[in-house]
């Protein structure tokens, strides 16, 4: 444990100790709109009548799923764009795209989806791919780069999805066998496509918009790509209920995804292996007529959370043991301070006393900062990215959280924090940290017990409330008027530190803050707390435009 001395000593355990910040699901909320959220929405089911293209019935279902899935990714049906039809023409999109980056400020996010053809056009240096436009015309991943580029380089996450498919070849096999089944290939094949119609997919000359988005400096963390279908794969359109990788994907995102790590949020990767499993169960009875489900592919940032207001449905079994032991009461740490309370878990952490019994409280407390968002600040661009720290397996549970919480961390927006030893001697040393951050912003410190039992927010506190942050001045933690000692057991603790472009919402984490917990915020890390403190890095607790944050994540040893 650590001990915590304001101007008297406090014995607390802080056995894993973590600081946080995120970008992801506040679950079991209403759906709620958040400022600095946007989403164009293009969908073509029926082509101009002088384009060779067949009708794609359930496309009018697709744009309603994916205003669905915009709406619970926070956009307000204010910010939603939608072009239809003949609508969707290449100019049209084009000039969609550029009012869109008109429009994005630095920490927003933005969702783009697609549904209609794919198709292939031949050119002297191989087939290049691309999305089939109403007038016949098409955009490659290049010029949809073009645009999206420069959003992204603002953007805090940009989110695209595409319900299409671009080989010709797969098509050639399948369009006898699609109407039996009521499916239809979304592919249109162009009458300058000459070669592509049986070359292989060796020779494409598209390489990917995440590739393309990297002569931006768009880093993998910033940026998803949601794609039904691999390249030599056919994207199924059904008449009666829409693409069916994006029905998939669409009840995945709206609920029916599993919480598999018991973080307390739902990843994209849970939401891809969810849809994949509807999609095969949709597709088995196919299989003999030779059709195939598609392979939903997810690149770029994988573990991002993107939809805050989703109640998550839990694992029909649970890998853990789930704590359900209320935090320990002040009385109970103040009467015996040196000790873990009565039937408390081996290792836990013991609260300080309540903030009226620690005697630096009589002094006055800082003021407490505004809780209006910082002006607008671009970050400067990192030429390599944070890397997460290595674990040996996946995390579950309430660690599991603290990962993925920083999985939403903008490699961006630079941070440094230096620790002078890794190692504290148990009853001798203090923790002792340097923050300093290239922009301006809010410094939040998480702590998760070793025994993944407990969260506390070490800052802001009960004592030091001011946690603002000014660019490229150091900040050392813990101030003066709190310190922390370790006081054992032998382990090691985590720390995540986290500076955020707009405040959170302690009330978000723990709605009664004065209940446990002395001059830290408390909670025992249960199902319930996980979401809470998810909800508070990334929904609801945000009070600001901005979601957008740095993270650095730390391991301390506490020796005898």
């Amino acid at each position: 444990m650590l001990r915590y001395l304001p101007t008297q000593r406090w014995v607390g355990g802080l056995h894993r100790l973590v600081s946080i910040l995120i970008l992801s699901v506040g679950v079991h909320t209403p759906v709620f709109a958040i400022e600095g959220r946007h989403a164009l929405l293009i969908g073509i089911s029926e082509y101009a009548p002088t384009v060779d293209a067949s009708i794609l019935k359930g496309v009018p279902f697709d744009l309603q799923n994916a205003r669905r899935m915009a709406k619970a990714m926070g956009v307000d049906d204010s910010a939603i764009v939608e072009l239809k039809d003949s609508e969707a023409t290449k100019a049209n999109i084009e000039v969609s795209l550029g009012q869109l980056n008109r429009k994005v400020l630095q920490g927003d996010r933005v969702f783009v989806y697609f549904s209609g053809h794919g198709t292939r056009r031949s050119t002297p240096s191989g087939c290049e791919e691309g999305l089939f436009t109403y007038d016949a015309k098409m955009i490659n991943e290049h010029e949809l780069a073009k645009f999206t580029g420069p959003m992204s380089q603002r953007a805090e996450k940009l989110i695209t999805m595409i319900d299409a498919c671009f080989s010709g070849g797969v098509l050639t096999a399948t369009r006898a066998l699609a109407p039996s089944a009521g499916l239809v290939a979304k592919f249109a094949v162009k009458s300058d496509q000459g070669t592509c119609s049986t070359a292989g997919v060796n020779i494409l000359t598209t390489r990917s918009l995440l590739g393309e988005l990297g002569r931006f400096g768009i880093k993998s963390e910033n940026f998803v790509q949601i794609a039904a279908a691999k390249r030599d794969e056919v994207s199924w359109d059904d008449p009666r209920e829409g693409g069916v990788a994006t029905q998939a994907i669409s009840r995945c995102l709206l609920g029916e995804a599993q919480d598999l790590n018991h973080s307390g949020a739902i990843s994209l990767d849970e939401v891809r292996a969810c849809a994949q499993k509807i999609m095969d169960i949709r597709m088995e009875s196919a299989r003999a007529r030779g059709y195939l489900p598609s392979t939903i592919q997810v690149s770029g940032n994988r573990n991002l959370i993107v939809a805050p207001s989703v109640v998550i449905k839990p694992p029909a079994a649970s890998p853990e043991a789930a704590p359900t032991s209320e935090p320990p009461s002040a009385t109970q740490s103040v009467s015996n301070p040196a000790s873990p309370p009565p039937n408390s878990p081996p290792l836990a952490v013991v609260p300080p006393p309540t903030v009226a019994q620690l005697p630096a409280m009589t002094q006055p407390e800082p003021p407490k900062p505004t809780v209006e968002p910082l002006p607008v600040q671009a970050p400067p661009v990192v030429q390599a990215p944070i890397q997460a720290l290595p674990v040996a397996s996946e995390p579950v549970g309430a660690l599991a959280t603290m990962h993925e919480i920083y999985q939403q961390r903008d490699p961006r927006r630079k941070l440094g924090v230096s620790v002078p030893g890794k190692e504290l001697r148990i009853g001798q040393d203090m923790l002792s940290m340097t923050v300093k951050s290239a922009v301006a912003g809010y410094v939040y410190v998480v702590l998760l017990g070793s025994d993944e039992r407990s969260f506390y927010l070490l800052f802001p506190n009960k004592i030091d409330k001011d946690n603002r942050i000014k660019p490229n001045q150091a900040v050392r933690l813990p101030r003066p008027s709190w310190q922390i000692t370790a006081g054992g057991p032998e382990g090691t603790d985590r720390l995540l530190v986290v500076v955020s472009q707009s405040p959170r919402d302690a009330k978000i984490f723990v709605p009664d803050e004065s209940s446990g917990g002395g001059a830290f915020t408390f909670a025992v890390a249960d199902l319930q707390s996980r979401r809470r403190l998810i909800d508070f890095f990334v929904g609801k607790g945000v009070k600001g435009r901005s979601a957008a944050m740095s993270a650095e994540l730390l391991e301390i040893k506490e020796i005898p």
